[in-house]
């Protein structure tokens, strides 16, 4: 099983860090501004929630997070080049553009990064 044609997003919520992985457009938050503060947009997101258990850790290697949102602060790191979502975000939020891989991957929490060592209860 691959991972093609979307973003891995690492999402913080009520103080907890979790990955999903999907199209570009589900990160745009600008667009889901009534659903994040009616909360269904969380209900939405739910099914794109990363399943380690399914892929190989040369895929999850190969498909390192470029988002960062943090709905406790309102703010998005983007590390995508594609399109620059950190523009998409909704008013009072802070959007930032982190072009260093390296950089944006030290904001994830060291036991957080499936990428180092592979661990099914991350």
């Amino acid at each position: 099983m691959i991972l093609e044609g979307g973003i891995v997003a690492y999402i913080i919520k009520g103080n907890k860090g979790l990955f999903y992985y999907s199209e570009n457009s589900t990160w745009s938050l600008n667009d889901w501004k009534k659903e994040i503060d009616d909360e269904s947009y969380f209900e939405y997101i739910n099914k794109f929630e990363l399943d380690f258990s399914v892929y190989s850790l040369e895929v999850l290697r190969n498909n390192l997070p470029q988002l960062l949102i943090d709905f406790d602060k309102k703010k998005l790191v983007n590390n995508y080049y594609d399109q620059a979502l950190e523009d998409r975000v909704p008013e009072l939020w802070k959007g930032t553009w982190l072009e260093n891989t390296n950089d944006f991957l030290n904001l994830i929490p060291e036991e957080k990064k499936y990428w180092k060592e592979f661990n099914k209860n991350t």
